[in-house]
């Protein structure tokens, strides 16, 4: 729908303050009987029509206040890169609690203000529902909360949500402006952090098969959608956030049931989201694919929670530039979120903040016997005298063979040869190179020295992930049909699931079981060497030549379904149940096809340790980017980093 001019009402809930900037009202008035206008600093008096909203900001106040104080507070507050200057036509003065607001204002204030095009002044008497900092909108005399709408360009939110206020449950918010869904987003002025709520105002989006309270859970399948109420609980792991001042904003796009779905071939029910980096058509890859885009196209996104089952938030994440975290299977809960493989599932965070990263990590994922940490000690976390974290660094950085050898000789060989070092300098130490294959062989953790571990592992994961889309959907299955009278409609590759899943036996499930019991120990024990930090091991991340989201593809049960062990470095850390940092390490000139030119793609790594390590594992990361080893921040847009790495 077209906007009226900027300044007028556009419908009961959105307001335009100029030609681009549009803002969500809310309808709930906060203290009306305590706002009241204390001076008219316009040239002309001029009624209010009771209609009217009128953008405003919320400064604290008190009688020893002055023009240099609020000259400072307003500083702040145009710092902030989502308040607009329209917002100081009006001033609400805020006194605490108890404390009689001043009639009048001194000559320097006014001067301030009138310099600021200040129209009018008001005071406000907190009563029992403390008013925060921050921009707000009045009509009349009556204060309410507001929330800047941005566009959803890149396609990457199924659905935007608003937190009500001083609850844990969240409502649906859909409002489109120029053919782009619009989210709504609290301004972070109204979110001061304190040692309480360390991360308040931190604007968080939730991936699609992960319940937020009051919202329905599509897993981006029309079927689930209708099947289903909207979730009456959140999931753990956005409980864990809310108590540490989280907002969350809305439910990102994924795959559907977190699949393998390909844009073109697979996403039928509702629309991929576009990569925001390199010519715009490359694949962001999934199933954590909105989750990812949001944070590499949005400045306005901090955070992602997505989940991991064979790489679900490490692949966006790799070809996107972002940092992400596949926590240690022990230490992440499954609550509350849509499940594959019993075991292997886990949530997932990206950021595109590195000591985000960490901060997030060591909040969220503790070993079962380690205490959570306090609020204070996430809030004021300080390096040593040194400026490195106080953990004993790695002393073995294995450099596996399997993984390394497909890799040489392409654009991005350089760049990832050039971090290892930087890894080698920052440890002090000398990469191990390691063939896994032959270690298997070796040292025979299977019992049967003639067993390959390409063959080993040949069908572990697959009839696993088979098994556990055909289970784990019974219910839903079950349900569609007796509330609509047939099955329901899934994409093909979830049919295919399900199919393929339909005819593994108990039998070979308890094989693979089995196989992946042994996988993993072998893997904590005798690669990464027990449980303490003692090694990292690294591998490339990504894609090694560019992968366009229009490449077509036969049918699912068409596809080449072999499994290829040394091919899939991301399923160490699945089958092994061990922790898995993705680190954007640069970016590398390949070809564009749109273009016919070249473009700057990000480079990544994967870097994995012994299982309960997620912490030290992040703030390895964090103390390498504080001493300017690597970028410890990526941008948003066509290119993750300034220039060339």
């Amino acid at each position: 729908m077209a906007l009226p001019p900027p300044g007028r009402l556009t419908n009961p809930l959105v307001y335009s303050v100029t030609q681009n900037s549009h803002f969500l009202i809310e309808t709930h008035d906060l203290q009306t009987d305590q706002l009241k206008l204390l001076k008219n600093l316009a040239s002309e008096t001029k009624d209010t029509p009771e209609l009217d909203f009128s953008p405003a900001a919320v400064i604290r106040w008190s009688s020893t206040s002055d023009e240099n104080y609020l000259a400072r507070q307003i500083e702040y507050f145009l710092k902030d890169g989502d308040f607009e200057r329209s917002f100081l036509q009006t001033i609400v003065l805020a006194y605490e609690l108890g404390e009689s607001p001043l009639l009048s204002l001194s000559e320097g204030v006014a001067s301030l203000l009138k310099r600021l095009n200040c129209r009018e002044v008001m005071s406000l008497s907190q009563g029992a529902q403390i008013i925060t900092e921050g921009p707000y909108f009045v009509q009349g005399r009556q204060l309410r909360r507001t929330w800047k709408l941005f566009p959803d360009t890149y396609e990457a939110f199924q659905l935007p949500t608003i937190q009500l206020p001083n609850t844990d449950e969240f409502r649906p918010f859909t409002y489109v402006h120029e053919g782009n869904l619009m989210i709504p987003v609290p301004s972070k002025l109204h979110f001061p952090q304190t040692a309480e709520k360390p991360f308040n105002g931190l604007r968080v989006t939730v991936k699609d098969i992960i319940h937020l309270k009051g919202v329905k859970t599509t897993a981006q399948s029309r079927s689930f959608e209708k099947t289903y109420p909207a979730s009456s609980v959140n999931a753990k792991i956005v409980s864990q956030l809310i108590k540490l001042g989280a907002v969350f904003i809305g439910k990102t796009k994924c795959t559907q049931f977190a699949s393998s779905d390909q844009p073109t071939a697979d996403w039928v029910d509702y629309h991929c989201p576009w990569n925001p980096r390199g010519d715009g058509y490359l694949s962001p890859r999934g199933s954590s694919t909105g989750t990812c885009v949001a944070l590499a196209g949005y400045d306005w996104v901090d955070l992602g929670l997505g989940s991991d089952t064979g790489g679900s938030i490490r692949g966006p994440a790799a070809v996107m530039g972002l940092f992400a975290l596949r926590p240690s299977q022990e230490n992440a809960s499954m609550e509350g979120i849509l499940p594959i493989i019993s075991g292997i599932d886990t949530p997932g965070i990206a950021c595109r903040d590195i000591a985000l990263m960490h901060k997030v990590s060591k909040a969220l994922f503790k070993s079962p016997d380690q205490t959570l940490p306090a609020r204070e000690e996430i809030a004021n976390e300080a390096p040593d005298d040194d400026g490195r974290m106080d953990f004993r660094l790695p002393k073995k950085l294995l450099y596996p063979s399997d993984y390394w050898n497909s890799w040489i000789s392409n654009p991005q060989s350089d760049i990832l040869e050039s971090f290892v070092r930087k890894l080698e300098r920052f440890l002090g130490i000398e990469r191990t190179p390691v063939n896994l294959a032959e270690k298997w062989i070796n040292e025979s953790p299977a019992g049967s020295y003639q067993t390959p571990i390409e063959d080993y592992l040949r069908d572990t994961f697959m009839n696993l992930l088979w098994r556990g889309y055909h289970h784990e959907h019974r219910t839903f299955r079950d349900d569609y049909k007796n509330k609509f009278g047939n099955p329901p409609y899934v994409h093909p590759v979830v049919q295919d699931c399900w199919d393929r899943g339909s005819k593994i036996s108990s039998e070979e499930v308890r094989l693979a079981k089995q196989h992946q019991a042994v996988y993993q120990k072998w893997l904590r024990e005798s690669v990464l060497d027990g449980e303490d930090f003692g090694t990292v091991m690294i591998f490339p991340a990504g894609d090694l030549t560019p992968f366009y989201r229009d490449v077509y593809s036969n049918a699912p049960d068409q596809r080449n379904q072999s499994y290829n062990w040394n091919d899939r470095g991301d399923h160490q850390s699945s089958l092994g149940g061990v922790p898995n940092i993705v680190i954007p390490v640069g970016q590398a000139q390949q070809p564009s096809k749109v273009t016919k030119d070249l473009q700057e793609l990000p480079v990544a790594v994967h870097v994995i340790s012994s299982n309960g390590t997620d912490d030290a594992l992040t703030k390895l990361f964090k103390c390498m980017a504080e001493e300017s080893m690597i970028k410890g921040v990526v941008n948003t847009g066509p290119t993750a980093f300034d220039s060339i790495m």
